[in-house]
């Protein structure tokens, strides 16, 4: 009935605890289920039934074991020996459980944080030949709950996939956000997928509530897949909602624009004005840092805005972390460059410190790809430094510093890919990155991995490198 009596399940708490012994399985997973279910907080009543059902195990159905967990995971009671025993139960009568039985069960485990790779190999098992009798709910949860525990492997989300694509149009919106997150999270690739969730997902927007909204745009970016009409009706919807998003629900929506590299000036313009609305209480320094890049990646932001973002920064630099101050050097770098009347507004002693906390995070990683295209270049006869790092701390795949031009050797993690038309789009932090340096006046020519692979031999890819850069071997001179 959701009918709210706190002091009623205080009072069948106390009345219960000493005649737990009489209690059936049926009756321990109907009374857990009704105070997870209620709201209602009794801990010390939780762990009475823990010392009660360990030894009774055996009495449980499927039903039971699987409510049992999901009551204990949703009143975030934590009992560790309680899950361990129920997994060992469970692994040899999954034949007896039903769909909603298994989701149950790894929803439970997920939610309290809890991993049982053994129970989840069993689950993915026995549950494949069944999920044409899940519901969209249930496929949606069962894939969150194997990508939250690491559990998810291209080989088992295959066949949810397959399940999923038939099932589309019964997804609500909490079930196709959690579904982009969870293939996002697991880092399975599945173009088609995402593609299908946008377009089922357009008409649903106005029921996407913030964390569906922060959700997805990050799983889109994470999964490098952009669909700019998706993205447009995403920025239009989530607007007038932003009063309702948390930090977290900010920075994950601008993160995600602002890695795909998509334009939503007037999205990124709010998004920003609500996170410097946030107490300093509130303020999570991640998300802020988050919020601040996405800026630098936009540069539409007012400078207004920019300038109270900088005032921010300064204000509570204390509470910045390392990983935190390699992040808000871009903005740095973006405010220097494309707001200088700014400046002043980060002082000295703190553009140090954001620049040493960057160049500590520096790592050198040259790829065959960009080897291959230096030894090419080479017999070109332009000379070029090899990952050559500037004195504002950018680092280049191949540069000849003297003519400040440089060449940058891409490979797919620097792009995402539309599904729709193949077409691939830089990345908002690769696109920032050549902005930066074109304003220290770099010239900078890229070699992306998609225009290398069509090429079949040596001559070929001579040919193209001097298009590239015809001036090369006036500059090495």
């Amino acid at each position: 009935l959701g009918i709210k009596a706190p002091e009623l399940f205080e009072g069948i708490a106390t009345t219960a605890t000493p005649r737990l012994s009489e209690f059936c399985s049926q009756g321990f997973s109907n009374t857990l289920w009704a105070f997870a279910t209620s709201g209602v907080k009794a801990p010390d009543f939780f762990a009475a039934v823990v010392e009660a059902v360990l030894p009774r195990l055996d009495e449980f159905n499927s039903q039971n074991l699987s409510n049992t967990l999901w009551s204990f995971a949703t009143a975030r009671v934590s009992s560790p020996e309680l899950f361990a025993a129920v997994a060992e139960a469970s692994a040899p009568r999954l034949a007896e459980f039903c769909p909603q039985d298994y989701t149950n069960t790894v929803w439970a485990f997920a939610t309290a944080g809890m991993k049982a790779p053994k129970l989840f190999d069993a689950i993915a098992t026995a549950s494949s030949s069944r999920l044409g009798e899940f519901t969209s709910q249930a496929l949606a949860n069962t894939m969150w709950a194997f990508a939250s525990t690491g559990a998810a492997t291209p080989e088992r989300f295959k066949a949810l996939t397959a399940a999923t694509m038939r099932r589309l149009d019964e997804f609500g919106a909490q079930a196709l956000a959690n579904t982009s997150w969870s293939f996002a999270t697991a880092g399975i690739k599945a173009p088609r997928l995402f593609e299908s969730i946008a377009d089922h997902a357009v008409p649903k927007l106005e029921r996407f509530c913030a964390q569906d909204f922060g959700n997805t745009m990050w799983a889109f970016a994470m999964s490098g897949v952009v669909l700019p009409t998706f993205f447009d009706a995403v920025a239009v919807a989530a607007l007038p909602k932003l009063p309702e998003f948390n930090q977290q629900n900010l920075a994950n929506t601008a993160w995600g624009f602002a890695t795909a590299g998509v334009a939503a000036p007037r999205l990124i313009h709010a998004i920003a004005l609500a996170t410097l609305d946030a107490s300093d209480v509130d303020m999570d320094p991640q998300d802020f840092a988050t919020v601040a890049w996405a800026v630098a990646c936009a540069g539409t932001v007012h400078a207004d805005v920019v300038a109270s973002i900088c005032d921010r920064v300064v204000e509570a630099f204390q509470v910045f972390g390392d990983i935190h101050h390699s992040q808000l050097y871009f903005f740095w770098l973006f405010v220097r460059l494309e707001h200088p009347t700014l400046r002043a507004r980060i002082p000295p002693r703190y553009r140090d410190i954001l620049r040493r906390s960057f160049t500590r995070h520096i790592e050198v990683r040259p790829s065959q790809f960009q080897r291959d295209v230096s030894d090419l270049l080479d017999r070109l006869g332009w000379a070029h430094d090899f990952e050559h790092v500037t004195p504002e701390g950018l680092a280049l795949d191949l540069a000849h510093p003297t003519s400040k031009t440089a060449v940058e050797v891409d490979g797919p993690s620097h792009y995402v890919r539309d599904p729709r038309t193949g077409q691939y789009r830089e990345k908002g932090a690769t696109s920032l990155k050549t902005r930066l340096l074109q304003g220290l006046g770099w010239t900078i020519t890229r070699v992306p991995f998609f225009d290398w692979e069509t090429l079949d031999t040596e001559d070929d890819q001579l040919r193209y490198l001097r298009g590239k850069i015809p001036s090369s071997s006036a500059a090495a001179r």
